[in-house]
């Protein structure tokens, strides 16, 4: 099983990505938080595979959970949620540490495969 938390900036947003992700007997949805503060209380103790963070994030950011992330929990993959696609910024995440991006005219099908892509990564 597949453990994901959504941390988008939009508690609506979080769940519909929800709802459409744990539609999948492979993947459960673990929590879900608005900002980076939060998320990193939230998923303390927790056991989580994949994030999936909005590149929106209000402050300090995604690339601030990005590095919390990566010193504290670095055995978790993030995958940002992005409405851009610029190559610089999908690459500037990927330079941080990113396990992947996923851009707004993406699918649900893309997402899934996006979450079971960084957990075999593991």
């Amino acid at each position: 099983m597949i453990r994901v938390f959504i941390v988008h900036e939009m508690e609506l947003i979080n769940n519909v990505i929800a709802t459409a992700i744990e539609s999948r007997s492979d993947i459960e949805v673990i929590g879900s938080a608005t900002g980076v503060y939060q998320t990193c209380q939230a998923i303390e103790g927790q056991d989580i595979d994949v994030i999936l963070a909005s590149i929106r994030l209000p402050d300090p950011g995604a690339i601030p959970l990005l590095k919390l992330l990566r010193e504290e929990n670095p055995d978790i993959n993030l995958i940002v949620l992005g409405m851009t696609e610029t190559r610089q910024q999908v690459l500037h995440f990927l330079e941080k540490g990113a396990s992947g991006y996923i851009t707004g005219d993406s699918t649900i099908e893309d997402m899934i495969a996006a979450i079971r892509l960084a957990y075999q990564a593991r």
